[in-house]
């Protein structure tokens, strides 16, 4: 018993770390800050809620099934950095050349409901749970997953879901008060950063994208 607590517990930190990094929530805070522009602190308390849940589920999915769905479809995990890397860039690309919110009041009350269809794509995927978020869990997947006792494979992946479940908390609290960081700055600094974020965003898609065509070339050796 004493074993297994031990792998519950040293799961967790391991896994709030490695996703954490990978995540970064206060910069996609701001990043969603800016595709958000205009909801009020409620409708943003609201989405984050939304995105939080499913970030959760797929957490939960790719931790248990994700080498299953992989198998299924045919597909490895530098196919998957491709197509995220891809998505990120194309976001980050329309983001730095948006025009600016004229009436943030208007686009409020008009888009809100838009908002929230988009909570799972893009704001969940690939926006929060990107191709990288999710090879890092594939990652602890397979590496609790290598015990042979069912039980530490068990313990571990439990410990590794309460870690995961940490970052979703961190992330919510990012995506709900990046905003109040933004005042601080005022409309010239926030209208620098949001441009600094959707710069990052895109060079972010073309990492992920470049890892992934890195990892294509090495099947090809």
């Amino acid at each position: 018993m004493p074993k297994l607590l031990e792998a519950f517990i040293s799961a967790m930190p391991v896994a709030f770390m490695a996703l954490i990094t990978v995540i970064n929530p206060l910069g996609t805070g701001f990043v969603l800050s800016a595709m958000t522009d205009g909801i009020t602190v409620d409708q943003r308390k609201k989405l984050a809620r939304k995105i939080v849940f499913n970030c959760i589920g797929i957490f939960l999915v790719v931790l248990v099934f994700g080498s299953y769905i992989l198998i299924f479809f045919g597909l490895n995990i530098s196919i998957i950095r491709v197509g995220g890397g891809l998505l990120l860039a194309f976001m980050g690309w329309s983001m730095l050349n948006a025009p600016d919110a004229t009436d943030t009041t208007s686009v409020g009350a008009v888009d809100s409901d838009t908002y929230f269809k988009k909570a799972f794509y893009p704001f969940t995927f690939p926006v929060t749970s990107g191709p990288g978020c999710i090879a890092v869990i594939f990652t602890l997947a397979v590496h609790h997953g290598a015990k042979k006792d069912l039980y530490a494979q068990l313990a571990s992946l439990s410990g590794t879901f309460i870690g995961l479940v940490g970052v979703a908390i961190v992330v919510y609290l990012c995506y709900v008060y990046s905003f109040v960081i933004e005042k601080k700055l005022g409309p010239d600094g926030a209208h620098a950063l949001n441009r600094i974020m959707a710069f990052v965003t895109l060079c972010i898609g073309l990492q992920i994208l470049w890892a992934g065509i890195q990892g294509l070339a090495k099947t090809l050796q």
